[in-house]
């Protein structure tokens, strides 16, 4: 395959939520911003550190880069459409939900897709 120089608008991938409580993970599947290197290399490490010194919530280090996703329900199993207020809310219900995201973008933004 011939390689392009094209900025995507986005990614996507299947990130593994941890149900607290449950021995079963739930499944997203995300799409997140596209960032180049440079860019992604500059928001994790500012992301890091805004999130150890309490400088920006979770929420508002991830609202940028998560922009949808499906296979989230509310408790009468309808879906939930992506919104920075439901992201909030998944994260205040899935604490571990934020470190999940985090890493799922990057893994997205720099793992092969080629399965073996």
């Amino acid at each position: 395959m011939a390689l392009k120089l094209i900025t995507p608008a986005h990614v996507a991938g299947t990130v593994e939520i941890t149900v607290p409580g449950s021995e079963q993970l739930g499944s997203l599947k995300i799409r997140f911003a596209y960032q180049a290197a440079k860019a992604h290399d500059a928001w994790r490490d500012a992301a890091i550190a805004d999130a150890s010194s309490g400088k920006r919530t979770m929420t508002q280090i991830l609202a940028p880069v998560v922009i949808g996703w499906d296979g989230l329900e509310d408790e009468a199993g309808a879906p939930v459409v992506y919104s920075v207020e439901a992201l909030d809310d998944l994260l205040d219900r899935y604490p571990a939900s934020a470190g999940e995201l985090f890493r799922g973008y990057t893994r997205v933004l720099t793992e092969s897709r080629v399965k073996n």
